[in-house]
């Protein structure tokens, strides 16, 4: 039972919609500090995270990150300027790529636990 409420817990923390926030966060208060959960949190949970079902949780949290994010990237558009603020992409297009990013340095992290433990 004790496994399974970390890997909830772990679940809970990669579902949150990261990119989101920090593309609203820039588009707010023109900050480019809502970046920095983006790549820190993920990274840091994925190295702390030594579950056995790890990658799975790691795997789907990041899914409904992703997917929650696009939902709400996609609730914004056509509020103010934020359809024409991230150019050369649209917000869409930049949350693939900052999620793409993401897992880049997340699997970075995993890596490192991995040649760490070993």
């Amino acid at each position: 039972m004790k496994n399974y409420g970390w890997s909830i817990l772990f679940l809970i923390l990669y579902s949150f919609p990261y990119g989101y926030l920090a593309m609203y966060v820039d588009f707010a208060y023109w900050s480019m500090f809502g970046y920095v959960p983006l790549l820190v949190v993920p990274a840091v949970l994925a190295y702390k995270n030594k579950q056995r079902f790890s990658i799975v949780v790691w795997m789907v949290g990041n899914v409904f990150s992703y997917l929650i994010s696009r939902y709400l990237t996609l609730q914004m558009t056509g509020i103010g300027n934020w359809d024409g603020y991230f150019k050369p992409f649209y917000p869409v297009q930049l949350l693939l790529v900052i999620s793409v990013l993401n897992l880049i340095l997340q699997s970075i992290a995993l890596y490192v636990r991995k040649r760490k433990k070993s």
